[in-house]
C-alpha cells in the first residue's frame, strides 16, 4: 500500500485548505492508500475537519505540529529554519513515499519543502499560484524575493496546480519539472438555487435594488475590494440603483468601511461576514464582481457559475480561462470595471449559463475533482 504524506501549516482556513481536503478525503475513501497530513496545530478549522475525515479509519493518521512557515525574508525566518530537521524527522517516521506540499504560492510552506527534501522521498508541491512576487503585489524586496522563490521552485519533483495559466508561468520560472494540470473541484451537492425574492428576504437584503457582490476575503492587495469602492466611486451613474454587498472577513475589512465612509458610498455598500454556506447570496445577488489582482482558480467564481450568477472579473489567470470575453475587464482599470459592470447588466445573459453550468458540472465536480488528483499524485506520475 503506498504512502502518501500530506503536509500543510497554513495559519488560515482557505480556499486552497478546502482543495486540499477534498483530495484527502478521496484517497481516504477509496481505503487504497496510508495517508497521513502534517498540520499547523493551532489552525481550528483545518484540524476539526482533518479529524472527522480521519474518524474510524484504520489508515489516516494525523500530525499536528507547532511550527508554521513564516515569510522567507523576516525576523523569524532564520528561527524557522531549525523547525525543518525536527520535521523532516516526523516525516521519516512515517516512511511515506511522497511528500505533498499544499502551497497557496511557493512561498507558503517552505517549512515542509525543506524538510520533505532532507526526509528524502518524492516530493510533490501542489501549487494554484505560481505569480513574481511583484504582481502580488509586494513591492518591498521584490527581487530578492523572486530570487529566493527560484530556488523554491526547484526544490519539488513534481507540481500540481489547476489551470493551465500556471503551468505556463512555472515554465516561465524555468521548472522543468513535471506539472499536471486538475480542474479544480467544488462540491456541487451544497449548492441549492432559490428565487430571488426568497433568498433576499432569508439573506436580509434589499428588494428594490440592483445587487453586485463580492465575495472574498476582504483583502485589497490580491482580492481588489479597494477597486471596486473606486468603481462606484469613479462612475456614481453605472451604479444607479445598486447596492455592492460585501461577503467576507479579512484584515482590510475595517479598511474597507472606513474607505467607503470617507468616500461617501458607505450607503451603496452592504456588509455581512462570510458564509460557509454561500448559496442564498448567490440567488440573492444580481452579479458578482471579482476585481482581482492575482488569483489561481476561485472556487466562488465555479460556484457563481454553476448558481446561474453573472461574473464581472479582471482579465487573469484561471478567471480568463472560464469566463467570457466581454465580462472581463483589464487588471487594475476601475472605470473600466464600472462600464463592464453596465454592459453585463444590460445584456441578455440568460443564453450563456446553460453552457457555462454545464462545463462546471462537468469538469468541476467534488468526485472528478478527487479521481484527477489522485491520478496526478499517485498513478501517473
Amino acid at each position: 500500500m503506498k504512502s502518501i504524506l500530506f503536509y500543510d501549516d497554513a495559519v488560515q482556513f482557505g480556499g486552497h485548505e478546502v482543495l486540499t481536503l477534498a483530495a484527502f478525503e478521496a484517497m481516504a475513501a477509496s481505503g487504497g492508500y496510508r495517508l497521513g497530513f502534517m498540520h499547523y496545530e493551532r489552525n481550528r478549522l483545518l484540524a476539526e475537519r482533518l479529524r472527522r475525515i480521519a474518524a474510524g479509519s484504520t489508515t489516516v493518521s494525523l500530525f499536528p505540529i507547532p511550527y508554521h512557515t513564516t515569510g522567507l525574508v523576516s525576523m523569524h525566518a532564520i528561527a524557522s529554519l531549525s523547525a525543518v530537521s525536527g520535521i523532516a524527522r516526523s516525516m521519516a517516521s512515517f516512511a511515506p513515499d511522497i511528500v505533498l506540499v499544499a502551497q497557496g504560492r511557493i512561498e507558503a510552506c517552505w517549512l515542509g519543502l525543506l524538510a520533505a527534501r532532507r526526509a528524502g522521498p518524492e516530493l510533490v508541491s501542489c501549487l494554484p499560484m505560481a505569480h513574481a512576487v511583484a504582481v502580488a503585489g509586494r513591492a518591498l524586496g521584490a527581487g530578492l524575493r523572486d530570487r529566493i522563490n527560484r530556488r523554491l521552485y526547484r526544490l519539488p519533483d513534481r507540481f500540481i496546480t489547476f489551470s493551465r495559466a500556471v503551468a505556463d508561468q512555472l515554465e516561465g520560472w524555468g521548472c522543468g519539472q513535471q506539472v499536471a494540470v486538475v480542474p479544480t473541484g467544488i462540491d456541487l451537492h451544497r449548492l441549492t438555487i432559490s428565487d430571488k425574492a426568497t433568498a433576499r428576504t432569508r439573506t436580509g437584503l434589499p428588494q428594490d435594488r440592483y445587487l453586485v457582490g463580492i465575495a472574498a476575503r476582504v483583502d485589497f492587495r490580491q482580492k481588489g475590494h479597494d477597486l471596486l469602492v473606486e468603481a462606484v466611486v469613479s462612475r456614481p451613474d453605472l451604479f444607479q440603483g445598486s447596492a455592492v454587498v460585501v461577503v467576507g472577513d479579512g484584515h482590510d475589512l475595517h479598511a474597507l468601511k472606513q474607505m467607503v465612509a470617507e468616500r461617501g458610498v458607505a450607503d451603496r455598500f452592504l456588509f455581512f461576514p462570510w458564509q460557509d454556506e454561500m448559496s442564498l447570496f448567490y440567488s440573492a445577488l444580481d452579479l458578482l464582481v471579482m476585481p482581482s489582482r492575482y488569483e489561481g482558480v476561485p472556487l466562488v467564481m465555479l460556484e457563481a457559475l454553476y448558481c446561474g450568477l453573472p461574473i464581472v472579473a479582471a482579465d487573469i489567470d484561471g478567471m480568463a480561462e472560464y469566463l467570457p470575453k466581454d465580462w472581463l475587464f483589464p487588471k487594475n482599470d476601475a472605470l473600466a470595471l464600472a462600464a463592464t459592470v453596465a454592459a453585463v447588466r444590460a445584456a441578455d445573459v440568460e443564453a450563456r449559463f446553460a453552457s457555462l453550468r454545464q462545463r462546471v458540472a462537468r469538469e468541476c465536480s467534488r468526485e472528478r475533482f478527487g479521481e484527477a488528483f489522485t491520478r496526478a499524485l499517485v498513478v501517473n506520475p
